[in-house]
């Protein structure tokens, strides 16, 4: 079954999807825009992650605007939204001081975030990120991944999925799942 979804709306009326799971000390996954889908998450991206993070935390998961089963059209993608995102989030979930946790580009707003609230977060887990666009963008793995992104969808969705281990259904049918809240 999995998590329960619920929903936090911003000042400005936008509507955030995310997920609450176990009991203990709190703890915040920032995924990296846009990659992200509450449910998905759960189920097949961050399963190896997210329940066991879950048996000794409370663990609070969301989708940025734009994505996932958050509202689809809401596109800011500026630091200040985003981390008034993280904000709403966490008020809705009721954290008081936190641990944050982030993979790739979430790394960067996971510190903005940091700095603007610092007295709020008891712990960093930051992985793969950077703090310079560049520093990504001239990657050869980041232009060989755009360049077939830009290509080929389909085949950029199941090469994704199949290379991160996302397999049950045919790899088709679950690169079509997982990739029809991100696109």
């Amino acid at each position: 079954m999995g998590p329960r979804i619920q929903y936090a709306r911003t000042n400005d009326g936008v509507s955030i999807a995310y997920c609450v799971e176990g009991q203990g000390s709190d703890l915040l996954f920032v995924s990296p825009p846009p990659f992200c889908h509450v449910k998905l998450d759960w189920e097949s991206f961050f399963s190896h992650i997210f329940p066991p993070l879950a048996t000794t935390n409370r663990l609070v998961w969301f989708d940025w605007p734009g994505t996932g089963l958050s509202d689809r059209d809401s596109f800011d993608f500026s630091m200040g939204a985003m981390t008034h995102v993280i904000e709403t989030v966490v008020a809705r979930a009721g954290f008081e001081k936190f641990a944050v946790a982030s993979v790739l580009a979430g790394v960067l707003i996971t510190l903005t975030y940091a700095t603007e609230s610092p007295d709020r977060i008891t712990r960093l887990i930051l992985a793969d990120g950077w703090t310079q666009p560049p520093e990504l963008d001239q990657s050869p793995n980041w232009q060989a991944e755009r360049a077939l992104r830009g290509k080929d969808w389909v085949i950029y969705s199941e090469t994704f999925t199949g290379a991160h281990g996302l397999r049950g259904r045919s790899l088709r049918t679950r690169a079509r799942a997982i990739f029809a809240g991100v696109r």
